[in-house]
């Protein structure tokens, strides 16, 4: 029962499994059922965990965020402080 071949296919609510047997046999017998709440944290390492493509998501999202907040802070920053510069280089 240590090759991972056979905990691969541990599935459903029952399995059997027999020693001398490579194979194992599962069936779902009841229904799914939950008891109690999970937190945010806990869903968030669930699905990060189970679905590891959301990471790299997340992250990119979070660099293109980053990235528009980035260049629309500058902009401003330019406008605001630098106003006789541009004019200045429209001039010429």
């Amino acid at each position: 029962m240590i090759k991972p071949e056979l905990w691969e296919d541990l599935q459903g609510n029952l399995v059997v499994w027999s020693k001398g047997v490579e194979a194992v046999s599962w069936q779902k017998v009841g229904a799914d059922y939950h008891v109690g709440s999970i937190s945010a944290p806990a869903r968030m390492e669930f699905y990060f965990s189970n679905y590891p493509w959301f990471w790299f998501i997340a992250l990119m999202a979070l660099i293109v965020l980053l990235a528009v907040l980035t260049t629309r802070m500058l902009n401003r920053f330019r406008r605001r402080n630098h106003a006789k510069l541009e004019e200045m280089q429209r001039r010429t």
